[in-house]
């Protein structure tokens, strides 16, 4: 009788371990998660207060799933866009606000001249060759990165 409440007791305690393992394991991220990391961050150079200055990245995710960046912030400008150059109707390339950029698992996202960028509305001030800005890219699923871009002359 005692042995038959003692393997009872036992066998409900490892039970109770065995969920509270498993629920701790799922609200906790595995390191092998991966994250989106940033390279190659550049602004053109602005030597008088354009309205509008790009800025280009590459994105890689290692998160294993896809995901998108869906806004940049930052206090070198009143606003930050994601954009992608196109062409129009008449043929003439035009730049056309986006609403997100698809960063699929295992690949990345080349933001570069002629494609998808960030468009810095209104900068706070000249962008001169050699500063550098501080971005926040904040993603649909991934947390947000920081990155600092360097500017580039034209």
């Amino acid at each position: 009788m005692i042995a038959h409440r003692l393997t009872r007791t036992f066998v409900g305690l490892v039970m109770f371990i065995t969920v509270a393992a498993g629920c701790s394991a799922a609200a906790t991220p595995s390191p092998s998660a991966g994250t989106m990391t940033v390279s190659d961050a550049w602004a053109r150079a602005s030597m008088t207060m354009e309205r509008a200055v790009a800025v280009y990245l590459v994105i890689k995710n290692g998160t294993g799933s896809d995901d998108a960046l869906v806004s940049v912030s930052t206090t070198a400008a009143a606003t930050a866009e994601l954009h992608e150059t196109v062409a129009g109707d008449s043929g003439m390339m035009q730049m056309q606000p986006v609403d997100s950029i698809p960063v699929p698992k295992g690949g990345s996202a080349t933001l570069a001249p002629g494609g998808f960028h960030i468009m810095l509305i209104n900068p706070t001030s000249t962008l001169d060759p050699g500063a550098s800005i501080e971005l926040t890219l904040t993603f649909e699923h991934a947390a947000p990165v920081k990155v600092t871009a360097q500017v580039k002359a034209n």
